[in-house]
């Protein structure tokens, strides 16, 4: 059905039907709590938090060094996603949020030896701070691809790709 339209699941669905979808997506624009990471360090927040309320007042100097650390998390996969134009700014944002993330790990590993953190809670926290750190390797891993020329090995100089084509 080319120019009238598309046809999906049997429904032909008109051309100008498609057209206003896709400007109303436009509009709406994609924002950070789409993200998954940043909702995964969003819930490890809440997390923190809810460990704050419940903990000792004689850690609380510790306890905001948890939260700071995590909204640092938080802004720096801002940061990564905002720096659309340098591949190299994303890396260093992406591995100063895995770094921060390690910390956070090692926090919630000194609560749960010092007997301050349940078990369960322990087990919830470590599970999201290592799903973020997966999810930041991957994206990492992504941008250090994105733009790469394959090299193509061979012994004819003439078959050598110098960077001047687009790789597809």
């Amino acid at each position: 059905m080319g120019k009238e339209g598309q046809i999906l699941q049997g429904v032909a669905i008109p051309t100008e039907a498609v057209a206003k979808s896709n400007a109303l997506k436009a509009k709406r624009g994609k924002t950070l709590a789409s993200l998954p990471v940043f909702r995964d360090a969003a819930s490890l927040l809440l997390e923190v938090i809810l460990i704050v309320k419940g903990g000792p007042r004689s850690l609380r100097g510790f306890y905001d060094e948890m939260i700071s650390n995590t909204t640092e998390i938080m802004k720096t996969i801002g940061m990564a996603d905002a720096s659309l134009w340098s591949p190299e700014d994303r890396i260093w944002y992406l591995n100063n949020a895995i770094s921060l993330a390690e910390v956070e790990k090692s926090y919630i590993t000194t609560l749960r030896k010092a007997e301050l953190l349940p078990k369960d809670t322990d087990a919830k926290m470590v599970s999201l701070v290592k799903r973020i750190i997966a999810q930041l390797v991957g994206w990492r891993e992504k941008t250090r691809g994105e733009g790469a020329v394959p090299s193509v090995k061979t012994n004819n100089p003439e078959d050598v790709n110098d960077g001047s084509q687009s790789a597809s």
